[in-house]
C-alpha cells in the first residue's frame, strides 16, 4: 500500500505535497520544536525500523554529557557488522570503524551505535553474512517512548507479561480514536497490539509523535486495513503496559497527522484460549526407535524432536545436514517440518557395526485435531514401512456393486455405483458417504462411520468456497441456500446474484456456523473444507442436529485437472453427472492441447509478501507450480514438500536467493493486496529492484479470482502458456495482469 501522499489523485497529490511543506515550514507554530537532549541517564526507548528483515526486539539508550548512544538488540544474529552512516559511506570506511556486536556469543546480538537525533530517520548500515555485503536500513529513535530506567527503590513499570496472545482494553484520549477490540502478542518481551477500530476515519498510524510521522520513512506509517463492516485494523509495537503511549493518526479527509496517545489497560489483560496442542507422529525406521515432539515455533516453522536413543547422530532434511544437539542424552534435532503434512528425513545411526541412514517420514498437524488421517501415510509411531495412499472399495451388505467413475486426475476420491441408484463417495483414509436416491431404502447393518445422504440435496450450506465455481457450472447452483462466504468474498458472478437476491444466505463460516438459520432453512448436507477439521466443537455440533459434513478435499490435489475432477463429485451428489464430465472434457481437453512450450523453459516464481515482510510461496508439489510446468514454466520453489502443505514462509533473503535470477514473478493476490505498479512492489522491499523479472518488466499479478475458479484451470493453463511465450493475448479480463 502506497503511504498517504502518494495515494491521491494527480492534482490532489499536489495540493497534498503542498501542503505537507507548508505545516513541515510551520512546524515550531503548531508546537513541534526540535525534541530536546534528554537528561544524563539510561532510558529504554521504542524504535522503528525501514526492513522487517532488521527487526530491533529491544534498545536503550545512553545520554551522556550530551551524547546519545543506543544499544540496539536485534531479533536474529544475520548481521555481523553495522554502520552509522550509508552503504557507500559504510564501503569507504576502514573495518576498524565498523560495530561490531557487543558479546557475539549470545543469541540475539547487540550493537552499540551513536544516535544523532530522536524522532527523525537515522542511517545504518548493516552487513549481512549470509551474502557478505551491506544494506541500507533507517531507524527512528522515537522520543515519546523514552522511559528512564527506575531505581530498585522505585516502583517498577508494568512487566511484560508472558509468552502469548491476549486481550485487552485499549483507552484513547480522543473520542474520534475508539478500539473496539484488541489482541496483545507477547513474544520473548516483544509486545504488538492488533486493535480494530469502530471506524475506518484514520488510513495510517505510527508509534510515536506527529512530527515524528513526517518525517520518518512512510514505510513506517502502519496501514489501518478496512474491512466490509466499516471497521479498520492495524498492528501497532505496544512500549509498556499502563502508560500513555503516543500514537499520530493520518486523516483520509483532513490529510494531516493528529497527536493521539494509547493506554493498555493490564487490569484488564485476559489470555486467549489455549491452542489445542499439535499432533505429531511419525512412519518409519526399524520399530525400535520412537520420534517425540519436544517443541515448535509455528511462526520459522522449526520443530524440536527427540529420538529414544542416543545413537543418532545427524539428520538430513531436503539436502541440509543437523547435528544432533543432545550428544550426552537422546538425540534431540531442530528440523524445519512441514506443517499439516509431510517431511521425509534420514538419520544417521552408530548403534550398528557401521554407521547407517535410517528413512523416516514425520507428520504435524498444529490444529492438534483428527486431521492426521489426511496424511500422505498412516500416523503410527514404530510402523515400519508407511501404510499405501490406496482407495478401497467397502463390502456393503444388501448392494450390489455395479461400477465404478472413472477418474484420471484426482487421487483423494472414489465413487462406486450399486444397483437402485445409490452411489459411496469415498475420500481418503475410508471417509464414506453413501447416497441414497430419492424413495429408496438405506441398507441395514450400515457401519456407523458411514455417513448417509439422501436424494434430493436442495438445502446445502456450502462452506468450501474452492467448490462453488464448479457446482455454478454444472448449473446446481439453486441446490445451495447457505453460505460460510459474504457476498463480497465472491467472484463468482452468480454466487453474488444470488445472494443480492436471497436466493443464497451467509450462515456463517466453518468456526462459526449460524444453527438456528441452518436448521429453520432445514439444510440436509453441509459441504466443508478440511478448515473444519480445526472445529471439533463444530462437528460434534452438526452431528447432534443430524445435518451430514462432507469434505470437500480438492485441495489436496496436486495437479490443477486433478481439482477440476472433483466436478464429479457434485455431480453425483445434485444429480447432473453428464453436466460435470463436460465441464471435466472441456478443461482436459485445453489443457492437454496447448501450443508448443517454450525451446528453453523459463523460469517463474509465485509468491506474496505478508505483513511481517517474509515471503510465502508455494511448495513444488502443489497445483499452482504443476499449472506453471503445464504451460511450459520451471517452477521456482521449495522442494520435497507435500502437496497437503499450502504454502511456505521464508524470509526476503532466502527467496532473494531462490529466484533473482527468475524470469518471471507472479504475486499471488488471492491473500495479500496486490502491488499495482512496480512502485508498490518495491515498497514491499526494495531488493526486488534487483532480481531479473522486474527489471525485464516481467512481473504479473495472479487475480485472487484464480482460487474459486476450478472450473477454468485450462483456461489459467493457455493463459501462462501465452505468458511465458511472448504470446500477444487480450489478459485484461483474465486470470493474470502484468505490473505496469
Amino acid at each position: 500500500m502506497l503511504p498517504p501522499l502518494f495515494r491521491k489523485e494527480p492534482m490532489k497529490r499536489i495540493i497534498s505535497l503542498f501542503a505537507v511543506l507548508a505545516l513541515v515550514s510551520a512546524l515550531p507554530a503548531l508546537g513541534f520544536a526540535a525534541v530536546q537532549m534528554p537528561e544524563d541517564c539510561l532510558y529504554s526507548i521504542g524504535v522503528t525500523s525501514s526492513s522487517k528483515m532488521f527487526r530491533v526486539t529491544a534498545c536503550q539508550l545512553e545520554v551522556k554529557q550530551g551524547a546519545m548512544t543506543a544499544i540496539l538488540t536485534l531479533s536474529s544474529d544475520s548481521y555481523g557488522f553495522l554502520y552509522q552512516g550509508t552503504v557507500e559511506e559504510a564501503d569507504a570506511a576502514p573495518r576498524e570503524n565498523w560495530i561490531a556486536p557487543i558479546d557475539a556469543t549470545r543469541e540475539h546480538y547487540s550493537f552499540r551505535v551513536p544516535i544523532p537525533a530522536l524522532d527523525e530517520p537515522v542511517e545504518v548500515a548493516a552487513w549481512s553474512k549470509k551474502y557478505e555485503k551491506w544494506y541500507d536500513r533507517q531507524l527512528t529513535f522515537l522520543s515519546g517512548s523514552l522511559r528512564a530506567e527506575q531505581p530498585a527503590s522505585k516502583k517498577s513499570a508494568t512487566p511484560v507479561p508472558a509468552n502469548g496472545r491476549y486481550t485487552l482494553e485499549v483507552h484513547a484520549d480522543s473520542p474520534l480514536l475508539q478500539v473496539e477490540h484488541c489482541i496483545l502478542t507477547v513474544d520473548n518481551g516483544v509486545m504488538q497490539a492488533e486493535m480494530t477500530m469502530k471506524d475506518s476515519k484514520y488510513g495510517f498510524l505510527f508509534p510515536g509523535l506527529a512530527k515524528g510521522a513526517l518525517l520518518a520513512d512512510v514505510s513506517q506509517h502502519i496501514p489501518l486495513i478496512p474491512d466490509s463492516d466499516g471497521k479498520a485494523t492495524a498492528t501497532l509495537p505496544v512500549f509498556a503496559l499502563d502508560e500513555e503511549q503516543p500514537v499520530a493518526t493520518w486523516s483520509e479527509k483532513k490529510n494531516l497527522w493528529y497527536d493521539r496517545t494509547l493506554q493498555f489497560d493490564s487490569a484488564t489483560l485476559k489470555p486467549l484460549d489455549k491452542q489445542a496442542q499439535p499432533s505429531f507422529s511419525f512412519t518409519g525406521g526399524t520399530g525400535r526407535t520412537t520420534i517425540s515432539l519436544k517443541s515448535l515455533d509455528e511462526a520459522s516453522g522449526l520443530a524440536t524432536i527427540t529420538f529414544s536413543s542416543s545413537s543418532y547422530t545427524q539428520v538430513k532434511v531436503g539436502g541440509e545436514v543437523y547435528r544432533n544437539e543432545n550428544p550426552a542424552g537422546d538425540a534431540t534435532f531442530t528440523l524445519p517440518l512441514s506443517m499439516n503434512g509431510e517431511t521425509k528425513i534420514s538419520a544417521e545411526t552408530v548403534a550398528m557395526s557401521k554407521p547407517r541412514w535410517v528413512e523416516y517420514s514425520l507428520f504435524l498437524y498444529t490444529d492438534g485435531s483428527d486431521a492426521a488421517q489426511f496424511a500422505g501415510s498412516e500416523a503410527k509411531q514404530g510402523d515400519p514401512s508407511p501404510v499405501p495412499q490406496s482407495l478401497q472399495r467397502p463390502e456393503i451388505q444388501g448392494l450390489n456393486y455395479t461400477g465404478e467413475v472413472a477418474f484420471e486426475y484426482a487421487a483423494h476420491v472414489r465413487i462406486y455405483a450399486y444397483e437402485g441408484g445409490a452411489r459411496l463417495i469415498q475420500t481418503v483414509k475410508g471417509r464414506n458417504y453413501l447416497l441414497v436416491p430419492a424413495g429408496a431404502e438405506i441398507p441395514d447393518g450400515l457401519d456407523d462411520a458411514i455417513i448417509i445422504l439422501r436424494q434430493p440435496l436442495d438445502n446445502v450450506y456450502l462452506v468450501a468456497s474452492a467448490a462453488m465455481s464448479l457446482i455454478d457450472a454444472i448449473k446446481a447452483l439453486p441446490n445451495l441456500h447457505f453460505t460460510g462466504t459474504k457476498a463480497e468474498g465472491w467472484y463468482i458472478q452468480a454466487a453474488k446474484e444470488a445472494m443480492d437476491a436471497g436466493n443464497l444466505r451467509y450462515a456463517g463460516k466453518y468456526s462459526a456456523p449460524d444453527y438456528e438459520l441452518l436448521l429453520s432453512g432445514r439444510c440436509d448436507l453441509s459441504i466443508q473444507s478440511t478448515m473444519v477439521l480445526q472445529a471439533p466443537d463444530v462437528q460434534q455440533k452438526f452431528k447432534e442436529l443430524g445435518i451430514p459434513l462432507l469434505i470437500d478435499l480438492s485441495g489436496l490435489e496436486s495437479h490443477p485437472l486433478g481439482r477440476t475432477e472433483w466436478v464429479k463429485v457434485y455431480g453425483v451428489l445434485f444429480g447432473r453427472e453428464e453436466d460435470a464430465n463436460q465441464v471435466f472434457e472441456l478443461q482436459k481437453e485445453k489443457i492437454e492441447n496447448l501450443p508448443d512450450q517454450p525451446e528453453q523453459n523459463p523460469s517463474v516464481a509465485y509468491f506474496y509478501v505478508n505483513s511481517n515482510g517474509a515471503v510465502v510461496s508455494k511448495p513444488a508439489a502443489d497445483y499452482i507450480p504443476s499449472l506453471i510446468g503445464l504451460a511450459g514454466g520451471n517452477y521456482l520453489g521449495p522442494e520435497s514438500r507435500s502437496s497437503e502443505t499450502a504454502s511456505v514462509t521464508m524470509d526476503m533473503e532466502a527467496f532473494y536467493a531462490l529466484a533473482k535470477s527468475a524470469d518471471f514473478l507472479i504475486y499471488n493476490a488471492a491473500i495479500d493486496t496486490a502491488p499495482e505498479n512496480m512502485a508498490d512492489l518495491l515498497l514491499k522491499n526494495q531488493l526486488f529492484a534487483d532480481f531479473k523479472a522486474v527489471q525485464n518488466h516481467q512481473v504479473y499479478v495472479a487475480s485472487p479470482a484464480l482460487y474459486q475458479s476450478s472450473h477454468r484451470f485450462g483456461d489459467a493453463a493457455k493463459e501462462l502458456h501465452a505468458i511465458l511465450t511472448y504470446q500477444p493475448l487480450d489478459l485484461s479480463d483474465g486470470f493474470f495482469q502484468k505490473i505496469q
